[in-house]
């Protein structure tokens, strides 16, 4: 485990799939990290998804009829804004740059390592199969993690009791990502 974790904390970039509960709602999410600010993929709920891009200290929506209705946005707005980023407040960027980032979201999911397990879990590592790849896999508490079994020991796999899966891949593969076109921006002033 000190392997996979400082693996975990050298790494650039990771691509995350998986959900997790927000209360009684199920949130699924398809995001890439890169650095420690960037970030662009997909969030839903059972009423949608939408698409989110940070970048550059910059954070951007894609607008869609799902987001529309999360914001509060009569439906018809979405003749002129679905498909158009629209770039919100610095203080919006700012407050899912910290709560949304490669550290954090990794600082989260292997914070519930057991002290014993973290300094030597070699002991209780199973050696299993993920997706066809092989994996070493360690269950402590009520938490499962699946790491790569062959070369960096970057994990593959998170469970947590309450329901969050969290599936991890192109450690160190994702490119940082462009900012959308500015004939495809719209300000939070323009709506």
């Amino acid at each position: 485990m000190p392997k996979m974790l400082s693996a975990v904390k050298s790494a650039k970039s990771v691509h995350m799939t998986g959900t997790t509960m927000s209360g009684s709602q199920t949130i699924t999410f398809d995001m890439s990290f890169y650095g420690n600010s960037d970030m662009f993929g997909t969030f839903g709920d059972g009423s949608g998804k939408f698409s989110m891009l940070l970048t550059g200290a910059k954070m951007y929506v894609k607008a869609n009829r799902a987001f529309l209705k999360l914001a509060h946005v009569p439906a018809r707005a979405c003749a002129t804004m679905c498909g158009k980023y629209i770039k919100l407040p610095a203080s919006a960027a700012g407050q899912f740059a910290g709560s949304l980032s490669m550290s954090t979201i990794s600082t989260k999911a292997f914070g519930n390592i057991s002290a014993s397990d973290a300094k030597d879990a070699s002991k209780n590592l199973v050696p299993a199969s993920f997706n066809g790849q092989p994996v070493l896999k360690l269950s402590t508490g009520n938490y499962t993690f699946e790491v790569a079994g062959t070369g960096t020991p970057y994990p593959v796999l998170v469970k947590a009791p309450d329901g969050t899966q969290v599936v991890f891949s192109q450690w160190n593969a994702v490119k940082a990502p462009a900012p959308p076109p500015a004939s495809k921006v719209l300000d939070t002033g323009q709506i």
